[in-house]
């Protein structure tokens, strides 16, 4: 019976609490509003760049990322010429498998590509090289062995030039990865950020109600009575800041989502974009509510 008298008394002091820090902060809207809105901006950004690399991060499988090599032959070759060059070629020891693309047929796929069907048409000599599309050996793919087939392609004879295709591949999830690590950064900065917010808000509260603390302590409230309401606030100032946190990143991402999603189809791989969700809602309130908290539990701690 004793436990439970105990427990009920608990559940309504912190009942009291919350409903007083809710009450407090509805007394006070401006100065509330400035800091669930600096709670919010602060896990906006990392939050949502966070949430759009997860995104892009898939398209790593879904794009092949086998390295070729566009060998452009010089123009005009004789039929002995380039049959001699694909021998050559055929003949490295690096090479897995290679394709021969000839004007015609690269002007083809172009106009198909363009949906310029007449495009063949209106010109009077094709502009277009022959084009090699080289795939090296697995055991060639490093891009020190990248680099030597390349040189050594380069030297052989009717090769007008050599270009290695899957580079931009491998800068795209460099900058990827370089963009994770920045993410981490600029969260633990702006988690510290809204530590020391919050922190300072209810310091200042605590300061501005300072009478009225000493005047509960000669009625007997004890540390926890006074503290409590100070913490709950806190924690309401990080919960409200996550909500418009998760919205804001919401409507940026469903705003983003089209054209983003159409500059990934023409690299032949697809994206989802998931904007509406609420775990990802819970995970960014969970981390809000317990920054401010632990500020605000910190800027008590001499009461």
């Amino acid at each position: 019976m004793k436990t439970a008298n105990k427990a009920s008394r608990l559940l309504t002091n912190h009942t009291r609490a919350l409903l007083f820090a809710m009450g407090d902060m509805l007394r006070q809207p401006l100065s509330s509003l400035l800091t669930i809105l600096v709670i919010a901006i602060s896990f906006a950004l990392p939050f949502g760049l966070h949430q759009l690399i997860n995104c892009l991060t898939p398209i790593e499988k879904q794009i092949d990322t086998t390295p070729n090599i566009s060998i452009y032959t010089q123009p005009s070759l004789s039929t002995n010429e380039l049959k001699n060059l694909t021998n050559q070629l055929t003949q490295l020891p690096q090479t897995q498998h290679i394709r021969y693309i000839s004007p015609e047929q690269g002007l083809k796929e172009f106009s198909q590509y363009t949906q310029m069907q007449n495009i063949a048409g209106t010109i009077q000599k094709n502009p277009l090289p022959g084009l090699f599309i080289l795939t090296p050996k697995l055991a060639y793919q490093t891009p020190t062995e990248l680099s030597h087939i390349t040189a050594s392609i380069s030297n052989l004879p009717f090769i007008e030039s050599v270009q290695l295709n899957m580079a931009w591949v491998k800068r795209l999830f460099s900058i990827i990865t370089f963009s994770q690590r920045i993410i981490y950064v600029l969260g633990v900065f702006f988690a510290l950020g809204v530590f020391i917010i919050v922190g300072n808000t209810i310091r200042l509260i605590t300061q501005q109600n300072q009478e009225d603390i000493n005047i509960m302590r000669l009625f007997g409230a004890n540390p926890s009575f006074i503290r409590r309401p100070l913490i709950y606030r806190g924690v309401l100032l990080g919960l409200t800041g996550g909500l418009l946190a998760w919205f804001i990143v919401t409507l940026i991402l469903s705003w983003l989502s089209e054209p983003l999603s159409n500059l990934v189809t023409s690299y032949k791989a697809q994206l989802t974009i998931n904007t509406i969700n609420f775990h990802y809602c819970f995970l960014v309130c969970f981390y809000a509510m317990a920054l401010a908290g632990l500020g605000a539990w910190f800027a008590v701690t001499p009461y």
